[in-house]
């Protein structure tokens, strides 16, 4: 009996260890891939001084990069059961590392467009790929540490791009950025293959058990519930398409509106855009907690969307005159945003993991927030080289109240049920 109980021990410790580990190995993954895609965003500033560009032209490879990505990530979404995601991730993911450092040798802009083209399909299963093995192997007891680091996750990534971006100009050129984070990405996937190999040799298999009762046939009293989880999927995806929208559109040019209108340096302007990931941090820690109470979670983003108007407006009468405030502004609107986009893409997802597979929900959700990715740089540049800064911010608030009023709508449906109650 007691040889038995030491033999439940050891295997407990075991499984404990394989959940962490595919824990840490799935933030450090998800981290380094957003450092990548955002030190583009970070390094626009000296993008465009390099190859004298205009906002819209330099801001174009970000359009492709996230369009291209959220179609991938739909592809991959509809046929994960057939996928070997271990297999995909371990090939596309080391081909971006690889392209993502060839960025250090480009002599054009088009150059630059066709690997953050490539890289739309080659990063498109990372996101996805992370919560499907941890909603497949994670045991119940874990999920809201993954929950909450995952969502640090994103905070690492900004860190890594604004820090290695500042730094790099600083003290070499603005193409060393992509070169180091490339190697660092491709050391955390060697990590993030072995994590989820001991998972599987350590750890139960987890299968939405409702899944197969509802494919299985049409038969009456599972059917609504199944309607009910395309609805709800469908509108987390266009909500997150405009809250990524607002997000993207607020944070891309910050560093380019300390360095025109207060005479910032560009490693300076990078290193001050730092405090967005704290923010971002602290706003999803903030709205996860609300969540994790009261399951309102299209009340608690209605209300984070209402903060971004407010920011908006500040912003507007403030973002040539104090530097200082449309930092502090834009960082709360960026948590406000984020957490919000937090709560659709991560919280949601892994909550209804009994329903449907974690990692095909999330893809479709994170399609739609790649979408805005997409859009948000293109158009607030446009915006700005026609209209400038005053029109943009104009833009922005107006947009935040459009998106507050979508989510006022969610809750009044949700009312007080847990969701798909």
């Amino acid at each position: 009996m007691r040889h038995a109980n030491v033999i439940t021990q050891s295997a407990e410790k075991r499984q404990s260890r394989a959940a962490y580990l595919l824990i840490f190995a799935s933030v450090l993954l998800v981290a380094f891939v957003s450092s990548l895609k955002l030190s583009y965003s970070a390094q626009l500033v000296a993008v465009i001084a390099s190859f004298n560009s205009g906002k819209s032209a330099a801001s174009l490879a970000l359009t492709l990069y996230y369009g291209i990505y959220a179609a991938a990530q739909l592809i991959i979404a509809k046929n994960i059961k057939k996928i070997n995601m271990f297999a995909f991730m371990a090939v596309t993911s080391a081909l971006s590392a690889l392209s993502f450092g060839l960025i250090y040798f480009a002599t054009s802009m088009w150059q630059i467009r066709l690997i953050l083209a490539v890289n739309g399909v080659l990063q498109a299963g990372d996101w996805g790929g992370a919560v499907y093995f941890i909603g497949r192997y994670l045991p119940e007891k874990f999920t809201k540490s993954a929950m909450a680091l995952l969502s640090a996750s994103t905070m690492g990534g900004t860190l890594l791009a604004y820090g290695a971006s500042a730094f790099f100009s600083a003290v070499a050129t603005w193409r060393h950025t992509f070169l180091v984070l490339s190697i660092l990405f491709f050391i955390s996937l060697l990590l993030f293959l072995a994590a989820v190999r001991y998972a599987d040799a350590t750890l139960p298999v987890k299968e939405p058990h409702i899944r197969e009762s509802v494919e299985k046939s049409q038969k009456g009293s599972e059917k609504p519930l199944a309607k009910r989880l395309v609805v709800l999927i469908f509108y987390m995806t266009f909500a997150t398409f405009f809250v990524n929208l607002l997000y993207f559109a607020l944070v891309n040019w910050l560093p380019s509106l300390l360095t025109e209108k207060h005479g910032m340096p560009p490693s300076v302007s990078m290193l001050l855009t730092i405090l967005i990931p704290i923010g971002v941090f602290i706003g999803r820690l903030i709205l996860q907690s609300i969540c994790l109470k009261n399951f309102r979670f299209f009340r608690v983003c209605a209300w984070a969307s209402v903060c971004t108007f407010l920011c908006a407006l500040g912003l507007l009468f403030s973002y040539a005159h104090v530097a200082l405030l449309a930092i502090t502004l834009t960082v709360l609107a960026a948590a406000a945003t984020s957490g919000a986009a937090n709560l659709l893409g991560t919280l949601i997802p892994l909550s209804i993991r009994d329903m449907v597979d974690s990692g095909e929900s999330a893809l479709v959700v994170n399609a739609g927030a790649s979408v805005g990715a997409a859009l948000a740089p293109f158009l607030a540049g446009a915006l700005m080289d026609v209209a400038g800064w005053s029109a943009y911010y104009i833009a922005v608030a107006v947009f935040a109240a459009l998106v507050a009023l979508l989510f006022f709508g969610g809750a009044v449906k949700q009312g007080n049920r847990k969701l798909l109650s």
